[in-house]
């Protein structure tokens, strides 16, 4: 039986694509052109129209391949890096085509900092057990990315740049104000682009 799904049914189970695609434009804005290839990719996928940044971003593309900068250029790669719109050096981790990995590996340190701080709120006082249980799952993940393990020194690291202090407080006590004055930031590391 080859019965189509009920409309009601392709609603719920549909990406919001408008919404996705605003993600892309912002994640393309701040880390590169990738994303603007993972919108274009989006938009052939659902038969939508190009938003109004990505034609303007071929645009651009276009400009400068017909450019005589272009045509005078002796290094292929680097020209044609310059022509997507590249940034001469990568923004954060991952290459240039995997920018996938990159960000997953860059929202690790958030998510660590945000489970760090539900075993403290949750009554952990044992900071190095709080932070072996946090890190635990982030480090699962991390080393399927890296191929390498988390170890305590680079989790209070972590710790350290996710709450912006330059010594970690030494109980679970000395924590909870820094919790409740940094956590909102955390959140919204880890969820930017929900507005």
């Amino acid at each position: 039986m080859n019965k189509k799904e009920p409309a009601i049914l392709a609603q719920t189970v549909a990406p919001d694509v408008d919404r996705y695609l605003d993600l892309l434009q912002k994640l393309a804005t701040a880390r590169g052109p990738y994303f603007a290839f993972e919108a274009i990719r989006l938009c052939k996928k659902h038969k939508k129209p190009f938003p109004a940044w990505i034609t303007d971003y071929l645009g651009e593309c276009a400009d400068r391949m017909l450019s005589d900068k272009a045509r005078r250029a002796s290094d292929v790669r680097k020209t044609l890096l310059w022509i997507f719109g590249f940034p001469k050096k990568k923004p954060g981790p991952g290459g240039l085509f995997d920018q996938d990995y990159g960000l997953l590996k860059e929202m690790l340190r958030p998510l660590f900092a945000l489970i760090f701080a539900v075993q403290l709120y949750q009554g952990e006082k044992d900071l190095v057990k709080a932070r072996r249980n946090a890190g635990d799952g982030v480090d699962e993940v991390y080393g399927l990315i890296s191929g390498k393990t988390i170890d305590d020194r680079t989790l209070q690291r972590i710790l350290l740049e996710q709450f912006q202090l330059k010594h970690l407080p030494l109980t679970a006590e000395e924590w909870m104000p820094v919790l409740d004055r940094h956590l909102l930031a955390i959140v919204e590391r880890l969820f930017p682009y929900n507005r």
